[in-house]
């Protein structure tokens, strides 16, 4: 289940890495949202106890709930 997962993930957090890489002008600010999505996501495993692992970290059903309400924000301002 953690492939797929991942893949979703991958695909709903493409849209708000490409608003961020045009909003701030250079490849930097991407980059720098990546490494902080990937140090949050190490950091919420140790810190939330553990479940079932579809409920938790970034790229569990929550992660993926707040990223398609940003890209659904994103889709209205276009």
């Amino acid at each position: 289940l953690g492939v797929p997962m991942m893949i979703l993930f991958t695909l709903a957090l493409t849209p708000a890495l490409l608003w961020v890489r045009e909003k701030g002008g250079s490849i930097l600010a991407p980059a720098l949202l990546h490494g902080t999505l990937n140090a949050i996501a190490g950091l919420s495993l140790i810190l939330v106890e553990r479940t079932h692992d579809l409920l938790i970290g970034v790229v569990g059903l929550p992660g993926l709930f707040l990223l398609s309400l940003f890209n659904l924000w994103l889709r209205r301002r276009v």
